[in-house]
């Protein structure tokens, strides 16, 4: 999340771009993978990967525990990305935020 939302900041980095870009669904799908899911699939992917050593024990549990964190986290990650990368295409078309309808173009 923190790869794809430097990507866009370096985008966004250009005086021209970034006017052009102001106040579109861009702007939109930055922040969300900057600032709030970049937060939240590392608190998750540390859980993820650190559960085995917070629960020790003989027991399956844990093994089993760990990997349906995982399975978790590539949900989400999945669910995100399939979320918010549209946003990104439907920024680059120029749509603004805050319109009551889309073009045709957007629906086919």
């Amino acid at each position: 999340m923190f790869t794809l939302g430097g990507a866009t900041g370096v985008i966004l980095g250009n005086s021209v771009v970034d006017f052009v870009l102001h106040d579109t669904y861009y702007i939109i799908a930055h922040f969300h993978f900057v600032l709030s899911l970049g937060a939240v699939i590392s608190l998750l992917s540390i859980v993820s990967f650190s559960i085995d050593f917070m629960f020790i024990s003989k027991s399956l549990l844990p093994f089993v525990i760990s990997y349906l964190y995982f399975y978790h986290l590539c949900l989400i990650f999945v669910g995100i990305l399939l979320s918010f990368s549209p946003m990104h295409f439907m920024g680059f078309n120029i749509i603004p935020r805050r319109i009551p309808d889309y073009l045709d173009s957007i629906h086919t």
